[in-house]
């Protein structure tokens, strides 16, 4: 249902998406969608909650370069799908829906608390300075590839996006001042 439910939000959008026609996507009754998410924002949110989830797991490379450009390789995939670019042209086009736009809210900090744990251990073992500002990493990588991989649908290999990883880490671990 939850696969229904993102293919119809890319089809139809935020506004007309309606639970009859995710099941009827689904091939299942309507009170089997609304027992379990008795509104559209709930329905959406968990949809949008399993695609996080799908990259919550993210192997020990032993670098934060290895880390990230795994994590953020696995999610410039997602987002170059079919689905995933018409699930980012979605939340432009749509943005200004509050609930559209607090279940977005929701989504971005799920998505960032996985690679705040990178940083993280990447401090623990010494291997950046802890004065690290994992926000700007982040921020920085996120804006980059919604822009380009989001909105442009550029594709981004391997060594670019190494590349963005390694600038990244030099300005987070810059000290200032």
């Amino acid at each position: 249902m939850l696969e229904a439910t993102l293919d119809e939000l890319a089809e139809t959008g935020y506004r007309a998406l309606s639970m009859e026609a995710v099941s009827a996507r689904a091939g299942v009754a309507k009170t089997t969608v609304y027992r379990r998410w008795p509104t559209r924002a709930d329905l959406v949110r968990a949809a949008f909650a399993e695609r996080v989830t799908s990259l919550s797991s993210a192997r020990d490379t032993g670098t934060l370069r290895g880390d990230l450009v795994d994590y953020y390789g696995a999610l410039t995939k997602q987002m170059s799908s079919g689905i995933g670019r018409s699930l980012v042209r979605v939340v432009f086009a749509e943005g200004d829906d509050p609930e559209l736009a607090e279940l977005v809210r929701h989504v971005r900090l799920e998505r960032t608390k996985l690679p705040r744990g990178l940083v993280a251990r990447a401090i623990a073992r010494g291997e950046v300075p802890a004065h690290t500002d994992a926000s700007f990493l982040l921020d920085t990588l996120g804006g980059v590839l919604h822009y380009r991989v989001g909105l442009l649908g550029q594709s981004l290999g391997k060594r670019e996006l190494g590349e963005l990883i390694d600038r990244a880490i030099v300005g987070a671990t810059a000290k200032l001042g």
